[in-house]
């Protein structure tokens, strides 16, 4: 599908859960062998005879780590070429590691160390977006994944990605997405 940034790889048999610093912004190809043993492993957690939640949550953490390894998710993305390789990629870290549209640009550069027009710069010389611009993919594709999740509503995440109302959020999905939260779902 032409709209997609990237590939997700949906469990919903797996609780939502950080992952060790795992999948990068680009394309990886699993091989067979790779494949096969992330099988193994969903199947291991659909048959998990495990009662209670607090014995199930950390081996299912441990399985979803092992989910990324097993496909090769783990390996760093190269830096990106040019002097603002590394600014841009810690940019990209940290709007994925603090998705929220309240954040100002201007927060983020000072966090990372730099002015709002360097972190322009450094963006428009790698990816060829504005920060902005960059910014607004990555919340668009947090707000997709969190749109695949059946159990939370758009209010839920409009609230977590910082939006004061759940029609800020929609407006926001279409904008960047071209198409409105109830599509996204309805794709999940």
């Amino acid at each position: 599908d032409a709209t997609y940034d990237a590939w997700l790889i949906l469990a919903p048999h797996l609780p939502l859960v950080p992952v060790s610093r795992a999948v990068g912004s680009r394309v990886r190809e699993a091989s067979d062998e790779a494949l096969q043993s992330a099988n193994h492993l969903a199947e291991i957690t659909q048959h998990s005879s495990m009662r209670r939640a607090e014995d199930r949550l950390p081996a299912q953490r441990a399985i979803a780590d092992l989910f990324t390894i097993a496909l090769g998710l783990t390996a760093p993305d190269p830096l990106p070429a040019g002097p603002y390789g590394t600014l841009y990629l810690a940019f990209r870290e940290d709007v994925a590691g603090l998705p929220d549209v309240r954040e100002s640009l201007s927060r983020r550069a000072a966090r990372l160390g730099c002015s709002s027009r360097t972190l322009t710069r450094a963006c428009l010389s790698v990816s060829g977006r504005t920060a902005k611009q960059e910014s607004d993919a990555i919340l668009a594709l947090e707000a997709r994944r969190l749109l695949a999740v059946p159990s939370l509503t758009v209010t839920q995440i409009a609230s977590a990605l910082g939006f004061s109302e759940a029609t800020n959020f929609s407006k926001f999905v279409r904008r960047t997405t071209g198409a409105p939260p109830a599509t996204w779902r309805r794709r999940a």
